[in-house]
């Protein structure tokens, strides 16, 4: 059973519960089986051949946070017939860690089509919306 007391700044609030529920029970299930201690073995015999390599470089506390941002869009397929042309809905969006806290903004459009190539059309017109979306957040950011 999941805790009750995530919040929006928490990942786990944005996964899909069924989702995390199953990966919850596929772990307790491979550590009930034993798995743990063979995993933890291998990792500990990989670090071993890796540290005695000289391939391994420890992070100093000072280091600079890790800052992130996927920018993604999506359209539900097929898209809605209509007698004129196609229509669908283009959702697309951001998630970010930045500086110690999670970032995320969503957005999105209808786009009605009266072309018969509407699958290279909304492709296209995702792929301008997340560029457009990237170089809004990168100027956003850069002033702030």
């Amino acid at each position: 059973m999941l805790p009750s007391d995530y919040g929006p700044g928490d990942i786990e609030f944005w996964i899909e519960p069924p989702l995390l529920l199953s990966i919850q029970s596929d772990v307790k299930e491979m550590l009930n089986e034993g798995v743990d201690s063979q995993v933890l073995a291998l990792v500990r015999g990989l670090r071993k051949v890796i540290e005695d390599r000289g391939l391994t470089r420890s992070i100093s506390s000072s280091a600079r946070a890790f800052n992130a941002y996927a920018i993604d869009s999506s359209y539900p397929t097929p898209p809605l017939e209509l007698i004129g042309g196609v229509m669908t809905v283009l959702s697309y969006g951001y998630v970010g860690y930045l500086n110690g806290s999670y970032d995320r903004y969503m957005t999105g459009e209808v786009v009605f089509e009266d072309v018969g190539e509407f699958e290279r059309v909304i492709t296209r017109r995702a792929q301008v919306r997340e560029r457009e979306l990237a170089i809004r957040l990168l100027r956003d950011k850069a002033r702030g």
